[in-house]
């Protein structure tokens, strides 16, 4: 505290021309101040921020930089904002308590689109999206909410890159961004954060709280691009297995399935090699529901990457001792043309398959594996 009384005492009464070049590592120092709650608590530490805020800034986001977020959070403005939310910790941030006073205004200006110089401060500020609408929903709707909005910040994208750094769902929050998700989708590959999009948007489908917005999650969801799609089998996956052993049927029974037939894209000119192989993965995952999990995505499985190693993941997975006929139709899926290699594990699968099914041996999908496993 004595070096941050020093300072405030020589910059209190400092010319605007001499605070102005100083900005940049006054802004940084005071960020690095967050820690110390016995600064923070100072009139100072605000009265600092605020001079900071009030500089007239001029800048320039260089041409083709793509993270805006990395931007903001090494620009002056940007730090400064992330100062902030160190002193609203204090003055205490919990649910429907609503704005510090002393902080509302500050908030509202970096907000306001009628100030570019604020930019690096509203994309730091989405980070906190969440934050926002838990502790007063009615301000974050009026002045959070529209810096989501594509057509009315031109720089919605550094937002929307803030919020997907750590993206948390809230009802009031995803309800007042939903009309956005749609043309957020398409700016997939701009996005940076897209996994984390994935990530969001089947969270939310398969998230019952979340079923009213079945309408714009399926439109934003079926205009994901090739990778978005791919992130999103990946993010399913995930969920599943967290879901735990247990509770991997009833997960697959009232989550997934209901997923991937109402909400999935169902047109078939998605199908890609790629996606397949992560179907064929989500199914070997799905261990107890892997019968369910094989008929749900039958349609997508005949064209995979090198179904030699999915064979290798299908008998190591005991499936083929486990479920037998499911086995052998997963096989069928895969394989259309004569195994190159790994012959090996393929025919070792096939015998598992005939040992503990007999009867398959006399099975028109049996019969056309064995002669390409020849």
């Amino acid at each position: 505290t004595d070096t941050w009384n020093l300072l405030t005492k020589a910059m209190k009464d400092a010319p605007d021309s001499f605070f102005i070049s100083m900005t940049s590592p006054i802004s940084f120092w005071l960020k690095r101040q967050v820690d110390e709650q016995e600064i923070v608590k100072q009139k100072s530490f605000l009265d600092f921020a605020t001079r900071l805020l009030s500089v007239d800034w001029t800048y320039d986001l260089q041409t083709g930089q793509s993270d805006h977020l990395s931007w903001a959070l090494n620009h002056p403005v940007g730090s400064t904002t992330w100062a902030l939310f160190s002193k609203w910790d204090l003055d205490g941030a919990d649910p429907g308590s609503g704005i510090p006073e002393a902080l509302r205004s500050l908030f509202e200006n970096i907000c306001s689109l009628k100030y570019d110089k604020y930019e690096p401060g509203r994309a730091i500020l989405c980070t906190q999206a969440f934050r926002f609408f838990v502790t007063d929903e009615d301000w974050a709707r009026t002045h959070v909410a529209p810096l989501f909005d594509w057509e009315a910040n031109p720089k919605a994208l550094g937002c929307w890159q803030g919020y997907l750094w750590s993206p948390r769902a809230f009802s009031p929050l995803v309800d007042a961004i939903k009309d956005q998700f749609l043309e957020t989708a398409r700016r997939y590959q701009e996005l940076g954060y897209g996994r984390n999009f994935a990530d969001l948007l089947v969270f939310l489908a398969i998230d019952e709280n979340y079923s009213h917005l079945k309408s714009e999650l399926s439109t934003a969801i079926r205009a994901l691009p090739q990778e978005g799609l791919e992130n999103a089998i990946w993010s399913a996956e995930r969920l599943l297995l967290a879901s735990g052993e247990k509770k991997q049927l009833e997960f697959w029974k009232n989550r997934l399935e209901p997923f991937f037939t109402n909400i999935w894209p169902q047109s078939k000119t998605a199908a890609s090699p790629k996606l397949g192989t992560k179907f064929a993965r989500l199914c070997l995952a799905s261990v107890e529901s892997f019968p369910l999990a094989v008929d749900c995505l039958r349609d997508w499985l005949e064209l995979v990457d090198e179904p030699e190693y999915l064979i290798s993941d299908l008998m190591e997975s005991g499936q083929c001792k486990e479920h037998p006929n499911k086995a052998l139709e997963f096989l069928s899926l895969l394989v259309r043309t004569r195994i190159r290699w790994m012959k090996l594990d393929f025919n070792e699968c096939l015998a598992e398959i005939v040992k503990e099914s007999p009867a398959l041996k006399r099975d028109r999908r049996y019969i056309r594996l064995v002669d390409y496993g020849a």
